[in-house]
């Protein structure tokens, strides 16, 4: 298995995780994990200045640290209210919509730009990922409740 395979399997896994929120674990909110921006250079500048093997412990390390500080985290969630929250998701999600079209339509003029194929698999997997986080939220969501529990 190549890292890049392992890499989104778990971004699956994690994608699920968080959208159901399963057993207290996860945000029940439509967070969709993804390989890249910083960390990805992160990832590459510790593997080009040490080895691949260096490069993995530190997610690894990191990601234990984002676990065990989760707590710490989940009590400070109080003080930002739904419209701060939203308004970053928004910033995040349409940062990410040229990097991720992108990848979805190819680069203009070359060959498969916008190939009918990749742009319907894009779609039906926009409308799986949206699906689900409507599956895993309350039903009285709305912009004067908070839907995070």
């Amino acid at each position: 298995m190549s890292i890049i395979s392992a890499t989104f399997l778990v971004c699956g896994i994690g994608s699920i995780l968080r959208s159901f929120g399963t057993a207290g674990f996860g945000a029940r909110l439509p967070f969709i994990m993804v390989p890249g921006g910083a960390p990805i250079a992160i990832f590459l500048a510790i593997a080009t200045q040490t080895d691949v093997q260096t490069a993995v412990g530190a997610v690894l390390m990191t990601g234990a640290f984002y676990f065990l500080a989760l707590p710490v985290f989940r009590r400070l969630l109080r003080f930002f209210p739904p419209i701060v929250v939203g308004t970053m998701l928004l910033l995040v999600a349409v940062n990410l919509v040229a990097i991720y079209g992108g990848t979805i339509t190819g680069r203009p003029g070359s060959e498969g730009f916008a190939d009918p194929v990749n742009v319907r698999a894009g779609a039906g997997d926009h409308r799986a990922g949206r699906s689900c986080s409507r599956a895993s939220l309350p039903a009285p969501c709305s912009a004067s409740r908070s839907c995070w529990g």
